[in-house]
Formats: structure tokens, C-alpha cells, sequence
């Protein structure tokens, strides 16, 4: 059809509301067209709307089951909705029909890094790895599937020899940052180091928040660095989800927001403060967003909190909504800059007080945080400012 070439010629050069109204007229002659619909939701994708992009795979597949890429678009626009799962399982339908892909592959690597299966994913990244040896992407990947299996020392190699090919990568600087401060390596961690001033201005580098705390302790510094992270410079600009109205509950209630409800130094200091809350003026609310590790310590967690939700497939927006639903008063976020960390749902100011304590020691930068809970050695009364 002429009109979904010219629709995809818009498309690839940005034209979006223009290939948008080609396709809407392709669809309203044909609603089930297989290539239009397939189009039609990578188009949706692009726009970052997930949900309707799934919707126009479904059909598309109906009329062109198995196809390969309908499936592999299919299963990036899940791990997008953080629907790892789901994610997993569209791959692995793009390896039944084309075995040796080497973009399934190292997806399929990423997909289980996701769901904290990094002995599995490692193995994908070396069998991708063997396919296409120079494949920058994939082998930040298995550099970072180290760093999470705790091989300091191999995760630094991967990402000194991408610093070697590409020193301007944007990640790899802050990453090989990070494996030589776990390695105790301080001679190359001070040399790494001593780039960051130039490299924080670079616009090209992202280093870590966490990384970065780790090698400066100067509070300016500091504070420019985490308003530069993605997490807060992605925050939306839509209007917000509490409205100002008090809600005027009998209790207030309070909610926590981690990734910790496991077997974590954050878990084994939270779980008697959970326990200990005044019951007669607090309700408390458990958000996880991580994996379940079936301990006795997330057990315990879960058993002090008066309800508990699972949010770990959670988009940003949907734990905000959740919040909202929920009416909390008052939502304590225990991440801040650290791994598997939410924050960014706080951005939709779900809540009529937004606070960040504990797991982060340190400022998140992000102006849809109300408060920083912390002592004088966390946050001196003269690092106000900061």
C-alpha cells in the first residue's frame, strides 16, 4: 500500500501527526490489517504510549501470528511497561522461530537481568557476545550483569575496554567508576576520579549518582550532579495527581516506597520502626517495587505494615495513581539515587507530602521532594543550601 510506505517515510523523519492520520485512514478501511496495525503500534510506542502500542501488536499478530517482528517490538514495548514476565515470553517466541538472532538474544539477557536472574542472563550476553564480538551495547550489558553478580573485577575490564574503543561513552565511565570504589581499587578509582570535573561538564557523560557520591564530597557538586540525573531532569510536567484538598482521615497515613523489602541493610533498620509506629494515629502503608526474596525479614515487613501492595511491575505513573488511590497523607520514599529505585513516581505528586529518608544519604535534587530526613552527619545544618 502506497499509503503505509509514505506513512513510514513520516514517521522516520519525525513526522509523527502526519504518519499518525495515514495510518488512522488505512485503519478505518482495514481495522485488522496485520502491517498497519504492527506499524501503527510502533508509532504508538514511539509516542511512549505503551498500553495502546500492546493493544495494536495483539491484533497485528492475530492476522500475522509468529512474526518475528511484531513479537520482538511486542516484548520491548513490555519491558518499557516493566512487564518482564510477559516480556520474557514474546522473546522467547521470537527464539523458537529464529534460534540464533542475535538482538533476541541480548534482549533476552536484559530481560532476565530485569527479573534478577543474572547466572541465566550472563549466559545470554556471552552467547550474543559470540555472534557479534564488538556489539558496544550488549557488552555494557554483561558488565553490568557482573557488577550485579558482585565480579567487580570483570565488570571493570568490560567497561575499560568500552572506555578504550569509545572513552566518550556516555555510561561506562561512571560504571568503571563504580567496580574499581567495590574492588577497593583506589589507585584507578582516583584516577577515574580525577576526570569527573572535566566530564560532568562534557554533556556526554552519565555517572551515577551513587557513584559520584562515592568520590567527592563537596555539597555543591553533589547537588548538581543528582539535578542532572535522569531521574529527576525525566520528571513530568503533568498536572499533578492530589488536587491540594485534605482528605481529613481519622489516621494519617503514612506510606513507604522501596525496593528494599528484602534481605538489605534498609530492610534490618526499617523493620522495628514499622512495628513501633503509633498505631492510634498512623495508618502504614508497604509499597515494594522489588523482588521477592522470600525471607523472614520481608515476612516481618510485610506482617508490620497495615497493607502492603506489590508494585514491582509498576510503571512510574501507575505507583503515583496508586498512591493516589490510596489517599496517602504522607509517602517516605527509601531509595533516593540507589539501585531499583522509584522516586520518579513522586514526580506526579501523588501525595500531599513527599519525603526521601535512609537508603540515600543525600540530597535527591528533585524539586517534588519536600523534605530529606537525616541527622547532622548526613546533612549539616550549614549544607542547608545544598
Amino acid at each position: 500500500m502506497g499509503s503505509s510506505r509514505k506513512a513510514i517515510a513520516f514517521q522516520k523523519q519525525g513526522e509523527l501527526a502526519q504518519a499518525e492520520n495515514l495510518y488512522q485512514q488505512l485503519l478505518a478501511t482495514y481495522p485488522q490489517h496485520g502491517v498497519v496495525t504492527h506499524l501503527m503500534g510502533v508509532l504508538r510506542a514511539h509516542q511512549e504510549r505503551h498500553d495502546e502500542a500492546m493493544s495494536f501488536f495483539r491484533i497485528s499478530l492475530k492476522t500475522k501470528p509468529g512474526d518475528p517482528a511484531v513479537l520482538m517490538d511486542a516484548s520491548n514495548t513490555l519491558r518499557k511497561l516493566e512487564r518482564f514476565d510477559e516480556a520474557l515470553r514474546y522473546i522467547d517466541a521470537v527464539l523458537a522461530v529464529r534460534p540464533g538472532n542475535f538482538e533476541a538474544i541480548s534482549n533476552r539477557g536484559n530481560l532476565l537481568r530485569d527479573l534478577m536472574r543474572p547466572v541465566e542472563a550472563l549466559a545470554c550476553f556471552d552467547a550474543a557476545l559470540a555472534i557479534t564480538p564488538q556489539d558496544v551495547a550488549t557488552r555494557f550489558s554483561r558488565g553490568a550483569i557482573l557488577q550485579q553478580m558482585r565480579r567487580f573485577d570483570e565488570a571493570l575490564g568490560e567497561f575499560e575496554r568500552i572506555l578504550a574503543a569509545d572513552p566518550n561513552h556516555a555510561q561506562a565511565f561512571g560504571e568503571a567508576l563504580w567496580s574499581a570504589v567495590n574492588l577497593c581499587d583506589w589507585v584507578r578509582a582516583a584516577q577515574l576520579a580525577a576526570e569527573i570535573p572535566a566530564r560532568m561538564n562534557d554533556g556526554v557523560t552519565e555517572i551515577p549518582t551513587l557513584s559520584f557520591m562515592s568520590c567527592c564530597s563537596d555539597p555543591a557538586l553533589l547537588l548538581q550532579r543528582a539535578k542532572s540525573s535522569k531521574l529527576v531532569t525525566a520528571a513530568t510536567e503533568s498536572a499533578p495527581l492530589w488536587s491540594g484538598k485534605a482528605y481529613g482521615h481519622d489516621k494519617i497515613r503514612v506510606a513507604y516506597l522501596s525496593y528494599d523489602f528484602r534481605v538489605h541493610p534498609v530492610a534490618f533498620q526499617l523493620t522495628q520502626v514499622l512495628e513501633t509506629h503509633d498505631r492510634a494515629r498512623f495508618e502504614i502503608i508497604g509499597l515494594g517495587s522489588g523482588p521477592d526474596d522470600r525471607s523472614e525479614i520481608r515476612a516481618r515487613m510485610i506482617g508490620a505494615v497495615d497493607q502492603f501492595h506489590n508494585v514491582r511491575t509498576f510503571s512510574f505513573r501507575r505507583i503515583a495513581e496508586t498512591l493516589r488511590a490510596l489517599e496517602v497523607d504522607i509517602v517516605v520514599d527509601l531509595n533516593g539515587h540507589t539501585d531499583g529505585t522509584r522516586f520518579s513516581s513522586l514526580a506526579f505528586r501523588p501525595c500531599p507530602v513527599q519525603a526521601t529518608w535512609l537508603g540515600y544519604p543525600g540530597t535527591t535534587g528533585a524539586d517534588f521532594i519536600d523534605y530529606l530526613i537525616a541527622d547532622p552527619i548526613v546533612a549539616p545544618l550549614s549544607h542547608q543550601e545544598f
